[in-house]
């Protein structure tokens, strides 16, 4: 339970204390307890318990619809992290890169209406070739995909976390040959 409590805490801790969050944080809580209860009593170890009921609930903005928070959690003025999947079309649309819907965009809905000025690591990280970026968005959502296989297919708990580090290695790696191949250009 306390990897739950610690959970929580992190995923609310970047919002403000406010009475509405407490409320939601307390009523998740005794939404994640009760699955976690549930969990047990199916038989489950109190490692796999945790992972499941973890994986189960997601993350704050997946949730926050479910318990009404999303006017918290979400200002409408700030832009929705998106990942960055390459530059917008010619012809307009979206930049997750810059995080911006151009002018050209039909069916645009100006949410994102202006874009962070960039610089100069920005325009070196924007000029990775598509491999390198399709590497980086790639890397931990398969990392997460592993460990989890590997973690409940063989109870291996007490090994699998080592993925984690070598995915943090391999995360500069990518960076340092995308760089250096961006560098080309500089």
């Amino acid at each position: 339970m306390d990897v739950i409590n610690a959970y929580l805490e992190t995923m609310f801790s970047p919002y403000p204390q406010s009475p509405r969050l407490l409320d939601a944080k307390q009523e998740l809580r005794g939404m994640m307890e009760d699955a976690y209860s549930e969990a047990i009593a199916a038989g489950l170890s109190n490692n796999e318990a945790v992972g499941k009921v973890i994986t189960e609930f997601g993350n704050l903005d997946e949730l926050a619809p479910v318990l009404g928070i999303v006017s918290d959690i979400r200002p409408t003025t700030a832009p929705l992290p998106f990942p960055d999947t390459g530059a917008a079309s010619a012809t307009g649309g979206f930049s997750p890169a810059a995080g911006t819907f151009s002018a050209s965009d039909p069916g645009g809905s100006g949410f994102y209406s202006s874009s962070p000025e960039s610089t100069h690591d920005e325009e070196i990280e924007n000029s990775f070739p598509r491999p390198i970026r399709v590497a980086r968005a790639m890397l931990w959502p398969l990392t997460l995909v592993i460990y989890l296989i590997w973690s409940f297919g063989w109870n291996a708990w007490d090994i699998s976390w080592i993925i984690w580090p070598i995915s943090g290695a391999l995360t500069g790696l990518i960076f340092a040959v995308g760089r250096a191949w961006g560098n080309e250009r500089y």
